[in-house]
């Protein structure tokens, strides 16, 4: 009887076993992304449950992103209690670790976890696409919600010292959105802590733009090739070549 691929993990890499249940953790912390009670009759409900499931998840991130959006109108309008901004960086930190754990899951662990007799399919490969590049453009706005919660971490490269100016909205949005793609002009800079909240910035965008790209090619079809070498062909005997055909255009 087939067993789930995670069972044999620790016999073949202790790094990839601790980071798997490190991320089996962050998954069943973050609902609805932990996994729900299966159905008793899985096999005729599974198809009901995933589209459920799928409503879920989209519900949820939607309100992620409208509860961000909000936080950052209340930053620019300075409606934000100075004792209730570290909650409010907070929340974006909790949004931010909640993000990459679904991103690692589906890209490496998901598959590892399936039961193969009771399996749980994606609702569909193009939502998931179409829900990653909403995360991307969410990174961008939960981390302009942190730079806005203390603007006076990012400032003018032309200021020096207290004539510094504190960030304004617009300036947190923008200095974002150029420090997640890597375009600094330098007419922004990061001071103080607002230098380690750039670089994890810098570097959540990096491997966030890695798992998108694996994502996409793992949903790119299978291709039969001209010389045989394709990933249909590779170690499968049963699998025909073209190469040998005289009709080759």
């Amino acid at each position: 009887m087939a067993r789930p691929l995670y069972e044999n993990i620790g016999r073949l890499s202790w790094v990839t076993w601790s980071a798997f249940w490190v991320f089996t953790l962050l998954k069943a912390i973050f609902p609805p992304y932990g996994d729900l009670k299966h159905r008793s009759d899985w096999q005729e409900g599974s198809k009901l449950e995933t589209g459920f499931r799928a409503i879920v998840v989209e519900v949820v991130a939607i309100a992620w992103f409208v509860l961000l959006l909000s936080l950052f109108a209340l930053l620019a309008k300075n409606l934000v209690p100075t004792c209730l901004i570290w909650f409010v960086a907070f929340i974006a930190g909790l949004r931010l670790v909640d993000i990459i754990q679904t991103s690692v899951n589906v890209v490496l662990f998901d598959r590892l976890r399936d039961d193969p007799a009771r399996p749980h399919p994606m609702a569909s490969l193009t939502r998931t696409l179409l829900l990653t590049s909403i995360n991307f453009f969410e990174l961008i706005l939960l981390f302009a919600v942190v730079y806005l919660s203390y603007p006076e971490n990012v400032v003018s490269s032309t200021d020096i010292g207290d004539a510094a100016k504190a960030a304004t909205p617009c300036d947190a949005l923008y200095f974002s959105v150029i420090t997640q793609l890597t375009i600094g002009y330098g007419d922004l800079k990061p001071v103080g802590w607002g230098r380690l909240v750039a670089s994890i910035q810098g570097i959540v965008g990096f491997i966030f733009v890695i798992l998108v790209l694996a994502r996409f090619i793992s949903s790119l079809p299978q291709i039969t090739t001209v010389l045989g070498d394709g990933p249909t062909e590779l170690g499968n005997p049963k699998s025909k070549s073209i190469c040998c055909n005289n009709d080759i255009s």
